[in-house]
């Protein structure tokens, strides 16, 4: 079972090299091997391809073309960092005919998922997904492939401190590829065990595995290769305070990446050079290879590093008490981020109506309008995150009429996502439970909520727990909801939510005619205090602004 999802410089040849899987040399076979290869560097003309691939579908081979062009559809979107998209294809491809007879393409799926939930710092996701393309591996007996899912697995496990287990799977999979001397597998696994011995300050033992990468690359005369070790090894060495050895590897690989006009890497040298001179009081010299780093920066936009930059550039300026020069870059520093606080909101704002409209295309809408309700409920937890440090911000930064148009966008995005929940809940057609049936489901929620930690309550939970659909569940808690608060269970999580996601919608809709204060003494919760405070926790907005802005919405849809 071979892989073909790039994750990180070091491993990219690595992960082109597997991704070649023949599919045989039929007119489909070759287009669909041409758009994995442009994906990469034109994901949009991919994109466009597609439309083509999949007209090639016939009677006979239908199913394999339309589960490849999911396959396709949720690479593309990887590229284009839409990571809830991509992740929604690959589970079409996996749920099909096709991937049910062909393990390995199943397998590919899998493994890509778990890279993208990586991304989105869903570590448990992740780690599963991995774990079934694991399976898959074991099942075929495919050795190689059960060492790649073993290192997947334990690179997720090391970003969350499992060091140990991580290290184990890293030396089950280097054993192997020693084995069967596979050079270039071997100078992966201990390229992440020293990371792994780094992350544990065991600098000797990540010396030991950085230079076993380096004499691999020397002898396969990679100088791709060579330079990042050699790169690895001066970050090493500048972290034991070693200037001399740390300046001496960092020259080497400063060299190769000038050859290979490697900017990254090359601003990434900058960075540490400048961090061992500030250590050794060569204040003028560091802020010149500051500058240079921040330029090489600027000019192929890498926006991480601008902003470590500015960090890099004020502590030096505080030190050599340089405060006018520190005040304007702090400013710089702070300008960028908040650019990109925007920019990011905004890329997910998009992804949210790409998502929707993905969803409205499907031809199986039923199951897959669930799929996107649990992925818009997780999209939007992390985007209430991201909007309350983005409301902070402004509110030290930000002058008025920005702070205003941020407010009004949130308030736009909380009723777009609000309606389209209320579109997508419409749509699904559920039958009325019968009393008796009411009186049975009620019976065991109220144990499932008794019994539970009310913040380990979901809605998945409930639902597996009492064998009913999503609509079903909101259906009986809207039927008993003063029985349900009525018998103590208004501490959970899960009701509170439900509550003010229902307080929502009528905001939405009737905006002033809804009665605050009968609002707060119908709710699960003590006080107002407390209302209010969950209630910005949920929508980022407080109460009456944001009963504010809906009247406001109303008055203006009526006007026009």
């Amino acid at each position: 079972m071979n892989k073909d999802n790039p994750r990180n410089w070091l491993t990219l040849f690595f992960l082109i090299y597997f991704a070649s899987v023949n599919f045989g040399q039929t007119k489909d076979a070759i287009l669909f091997e041409k758009i994995k290869e442009i994906s990469f560097n034109d994901p949009l003309r991919a994109e466009k391809l597609v439309a083509s691939y999949t007209q090639l579908a016939t009677s006979e081979n239908r199913a394999e073309i339309e589960a490849k062009s999911d396959y396709l559809r949720g690479r593309i979107n990887y590229f284009l960092s839409r990571q809830l998209i991509s992740n929604n294809y690959y589970k079409k491809a996996i749920a099909s005919e096709f991937a049910k007879t062909n393990k390995e393409f199943a397998g590919n799926c899998y493994n890509n998922m778990g890279i993208n939930y990586d991304i989105q710092n869903e570590y448990t996701l992740a780690i599963k997904a991995h774990q079934n393309s694991l399976k898959i591996a074991e099942s075929l007996n495919d050795s190689t492939s059960i060492c790649e899912s073993l290192i997947n697995i334990a690179l997720v496990n090391s970003k969350i401190g499992n060091y140990i287990q991580s290290k184990q799977m890293l030396n089950q999979s280097l054993r192997y590829f020693a084995r069967i001397n596979d050079s270039l597998n071997i100078s992966i696994c201990y390229q992440n065990i020293a990371f792994i011995d780094m992350e544990m300050k065991d600098f000797q033992s990540a010396l030991k595995y950085y230079n076993k990468c380096l004499n691999i690359s020397r002898a396969l005369q990679n100088e791709y290769e060579i330079m990042f070790a050699e790169y690895n090894i001066g970050l090493v060495y500048a972290l034991m305070r070693n200037s001399e050895k740390s300046n001496f590897h960092l020259d080497n690989s400063y060299r190769l990446a000038k050859k290979a006009a490697q900017a990254n890497i090359l601003s990434s040298i900058y960075q540490q050079k400048g961090n061992l001179l500030q250590e050794m009081n060569r204040n003028q010299e560091a802020e010149a290879y500051y500058n240079k780093c921040l330029q090489l920066s600027i000019d192929n936009g890498y926006v991480d590093k601008q902003i470590n930059c500015y960090q890099s550039l004020a502590d030096l300026y505080v030190k050599t008490n340089n405060y006018p020069a520190y005040k304007q870059t702090i400013q710089k520093r702070r300008t960028k981020i908040e650019q990109v606080s925007q920019q990011t909101e905004e890329a997910r704002i998009v992804e949210l109506q790409l998502l929707y409209d993905f969803e409205q295309k499907d031809a199986r809408i039923e199951q897959q309008k669930i799929q996107l309700k649990s992925q818009q409920k997780l999209l939007l937890l992390s985007g209430i995150f991201a909007i309350i440090i983005t409301i902070a911000s402004l509110l030290v930064f930000r002058k008025n009429k920005q702070k205003k148009n941020y407010v009004v966008a949130l308030f736009a995005q909380q009723v777009n996502q609000t309606m389209q929940e209320e579109t997508l809940h419409a749509q699904l057609e559920t039958p009325r439970i019968s009393a008796e049936k009411n009186n049975a489901l009620l019976h065991q929620l109220l144990e499932e909520l008794q019994k539970n930690n009310p913040t380990e309550v979901t809605e998945d939970g409930l639902c597996n727990a009492l064998n009913i659909q999503p609509t079903t569940l909101y259906q009986l808690i809207e039927t008993n909801w003063s029985t349900l608060v009525n018998h103590a269970v208004q501490s959970h999580v899960f009701i509170a939510n439900f509550f003010i996601e229902d307080a929502i919608r009528k905001l939405i809709q009737f905006g002033n005619k809804i009665n605050l204060s009968d609002l707060v003494s119908n709710s699960p919760f003590e006080n107002q205090a407390e209302f209010d405070q969950k209630f910005v926790e949920k929508c980022g907005l407080k109460l009456h602004r944001f009963q504010r802005l809906c009247e406001d919405r109303i008055v203006n849809t009526r006007n026009n």
